[in-house]
């Protein structure tokens, strides 16, 4: 197990919590330091190098404070939309407030339309945007607009597992769609989750607290819904995709910097196959003191 994992499965929450902001604070203080972003370096980022087209459909995952804007990112939602043009998808994750079992525990009520999102500033901005659908999830919501937004969101809240058949996530992966991120590296690729939840049992390592939740949740309609989901336990956090990626999925994945700041560019499809292929072998991205008992040294 790596060292980033030994001090993730030791601390507790508020020390990791405590970690993580000294380790964030100190990377912004060296960005902070660097020439910021154009429009003509963003708009240079993603059709050159991430090769985004019109017609695309796209998952964004970002930090704004990495990315270091020279503008405002409202202006970088309308680069992607005018990038993928009016017959391409854009989608991002947009969950409510973390640790989930927290929130689950505590009884809130998600609202699809008033409960902010939690997964940084640009998807705050994203949701708000005319023309958004987020799904109906307590915990594990997207984001969507574009022609497939309708059907990406309409069936979240149909399965315990929010990265299953059902979930935007998966559906965006049946589109081939790109998965980017700005600002960060693709151990926050949200669709890496979807080999798990589609394997269930079968995959190596189990990544869910035992109790299912059950949580209201208000629809755009103002109904109440009640929602039935498992909630991730800390293990969920443990991997290190940069590293599987550059050792199974050969080039499929590509973490990379840009002008000094952490990005990646994946096919979802493909990453899928490859993942699923590996997890049925006994690969994944986590390290082999997570795995099940029977899946150990296999």
């Amino acid at each position: 197990m790596s060292l980033k994992n030994r001090i993730k499965n030791i601390l507790p929450d508020s020390a990791l919590n405590a970690w993580r902001r000294a380790k964030k604070n100190a990377f912004e203080a060296y960005l902070n330091c660097l020439p910021r972003l154009t429009e003509s370096d963003v708009r240079a980022l993603l059709q050159e190098v991430m090769g985004i087209q019109p017609g695309d459909a796209v998952i964004v995952t970002s930090s704004i404070k990495a990315l270091r804007l020279a503008f405002a990112p409202e202006r970088l939602l309308e680069i992607l939309e005018e990038i993928v043009g009016p017959s391409g998808t854009i989608a991002m994750h947009s969950f409510s407030q973390p640790p989930s079992r927290e929130f689950l525990r505590s009884g809130r009520v998600f609202d699809v339309k008033n409960t902010p999102s939690s997964t940084g500033l640009l998807t705050e901005l994203f949701r708000r945007r005319p023309g958004a659908v987020r799904s109906l999830h307590p915990i594990k919501a997207a984001c969507a607009k574009g022609p497939l937004a309708a059907e990406l969101t309409k069936d979240h809240h149909k399965s315990i597992r929010p990265f299953d058949a059902t979930s935007p996530y998966y559906k965006l992966v049946e589109a081939r769609a790109k998965s980017v991120g700005l600002g960060v590296d693709s151990d926050t690729m949200i669709v890496i989750h979807c080999v798990e939840d589609c394997l269930k049992e079968a995959f190596p390592v189990d990544l869910y607290e035992p109790e299912v939740f059950e949580a209201v949740c208000i629809d755009y309609e103002g109904r109440p819904v009640r929602v039935k989901t498992l909630a991730h336990s800390r293990t969920a956090t443990l991997h290190d995709t940069p590293g599987f990626g550059r050792r199974y999925l050969n080039g499929v994945m590509k973490d990379f910097r840009y002008k000094l700041v952490p990005c990646f560019v994946a096919d979802t499809q493909r990453v899928f196959e490859g993942m699923l292929a590996c997890a049925r072998r006994g690969i994944t991205i986590y390290p082999q003191s997570c795995y099940k008992e029977t899946f150990k040294n296999s």
